[in-house]
């Protein structure tokens, strides 16, 4: 299933809630497609990137356990 990466990007530096966008970062960041996506964003783009990875750090495989 094709996801629309673009769509995807703009929920998740719109959500309030950071473990929601970083879940859907991650959806974006799945599959080749997707990195393929965020590594051609602009550059304040990519620092929203970086900036939510950022803020889980080393707990990054807790995600799938997070709560919604």
């Amino acid at each position: 299933m094709a996801e629309d990466y673009t769509r995807l990007w703009k929920d998740a530096v719109s959500m309030d809630n950071e473990g929601k966008a970083v879940r859907t970062l991650v959806v974006i960041l799945a599959d080749k497609e997707g990195r393929a996506f965020i590594s051609h964003l602009e550059r304040e783009d990519a620092k929203l990137c970086i900036e939510i990875l950022d803020r889980v750090g080393h707990d990054l495989y807790l995600l799938p356990f997070l709560p919604s």
